[in-house]
């Protein structure tokens, strides 16, 4: 390598990421993907990401990956623009790696790593599934008992100005009508990994209906 100081050259970057991936394989992983189908394509990108030495974010040539490897440390990636607005949105995922120190989501935010500043998400915080919304500070959730989303699962929202209806498997699982999102929200996905813990999201496909 390089000594101290010293640029390093196109090589020799690219050799030291290829050992940090390399390195995250060989870990047991927190992951969250996703295909795009348009018409959503063109609010997709670009995609902000939040990465360091326990994690990645990477696209594998059909989804987006998102890569949490290590106890308390957390990943995530999210659409730059908020442009997700009222309508019916649908994707395909499942949840692996539940535990007490887990947290995971995936749906809309307008204030990433600022839940109560607005957000429509199913969730899984601490072992517990969850449909959340907040707005103005201000938030509701539905615990969902009995749920388990370790297999592939069909999940939905419809989201107005007065209502957000949650569906798995196109079975209404909650309904929210109090602290509402009240404007267009970027796309995100979130793994986090507390004391000790392993989390695991993935997430195969999105799209506008």
């Amino acid at each position: 390598m390089s000594p101290k100081g010293v640029k390093p050259t196109i090589e020799e970057t690219l050799a030291l990421l290829a050992a940090r991936v390399r390195h995250l394989e060989s870990l047991e992983p927190a992951v969250i993907g996703i295909e795009i189908i348009s018409p959503t394509a063109d609010k997709f990108t670009p995609i902000q990401t939040r990465m360091d030495e326990a994690s990645m974010v990477w696209f594998d040539g059909t989804y987006f990956a998102c890569d949490c490897k290590a106890a308390g440390h957390w990943t995530s990636w999210i659409t730059a623009q908020r442009l997700f607005d009222y309508g019916t949105y649908e994707w395909k995922g499942k949840f692996e790696g539940i535990g007490a120190n887990c947290e995971l989501y995936f749906g809309f935010e307008y204030h990433h790593g600022t839940l109560a500043d607005g957000i429509i998400a199913f969730a899984n915080i601490g072992g517990t599934y969850r449909a959340y919304t907040a707005w103005g500070g201000n938030s509701e959730f539905t615990n969902l008992p009995g749920e388990d989303w370790t297999a592939e699962k069909t999940f939905k929202v419809v989201w107005d100005a007065s209502d957000v209806y949650f569906y798995v498997d196109d079975v209404e699982k909650a309904h929210h009508n109090t602290w509402i999102p009240q404007t267009a929200m970027m796309l995100f996905g979130e793994a986090g990994n507390r004391t000790g813990a392993r989390s695991h999201f993935r997430e195969s496909s999105f799209v506008e209906l």
